[in-house]
C-alpha cells in the first residue's frame, strides 16, 4: 500500500515538474545596432537607439518619445535584450524584451514587443525589492503611447 502511494505521488511530482519547467528567453547580442541570435525568419534585426527604431525582418517600430527618452544616453544605463520565438504562441506571440537599467538605480524598464506585428505588448518597471525578489509593475499605456517624454509615470495596480 505504501509503495502505491509513493508511486502515485512520484508520478504527480514528475508531471508537475515537467509542466512547471520555467521557460527561459534567449539573450541577444547587441552589436553595432544589430541584434544577433535570432533565427533567419526574424532577420535582419536592428535597434537604432538614436532614432528609437526597431526593425525585425520587414517590420518596423518607432518608439514614442517617452520610450525613446529611456535609452537616449547609453552611458547612463545598461541594456539587455532577450527574445523568445520557440514557445507556444497561444499565450504570448514571439517577442523581444528590451531591458534598460539606469546605472545606480534599483529598477529596470522593460519593453515587451510582438515580433510578428511589431507592436508594443507591455511597458513596465521591474522593481528590485531585495537581492532575490523583483516585481514587475506595468506602466499605464496612456503615459507612454502619446507622450512627449515629460510628465509622471502612473503605475497600474
Amino acid at each position: 500500500m505504501l509503495s502505491r502511494i509513493t508511486i502515485v505521488f512520484s508520478c504527480i511530482f514528475l508531471v508537475l515538474a515537467v509542466q512547471l519547467h520555467a521557460h527561459t528567453d534567449t539573450f541577444l547580442e547587441f552589436k553595432d545596432k544589430n541584434l544577433v541570435g535570432l533565427p533567419p525568419e526574424y532577420l535582419p534585426a536592428t535597434l537604432d537607439l538614436d532614432k528609437g527604431l526597431l526593425r525585425i525582418a520587414s517590420g518596423e517600430l518607432e518608439f514614442p518619445p517617452f520610450l525613446k527618452g529611456i535609452f537616449n544616453d547609453p552611458t547612463r544605463h545598461s541594456l539587455k535584450i532577450s527574445s523568445s520565438w520557440y514557445h507556444d504562441p497561444e499565450g504570448l506571440p514571439p517577442y523581444i524584451n528590451i531591458m534598460v537599467t539606469p546605472k545606480g538605480r534599483d529598477f529596470t524598464y522593460t519593453i515587451l514587443i510582438d515580433m510578428k506585428k511589431m507592436l508594443i505588448i507591455e511597458v513596465g518597471l521591474e522593481l528590485k525589492e531585495s537581492d532575490s525578489l523583483t516585481r514587475l509593475v506595468p506602466i499605464d499605456p496612456n503615459c507612454w503611447k502619446n507622450s512627449e517624454g515629460s510628465g509622471t509615470i502612473e503605475i497600474l495596480k
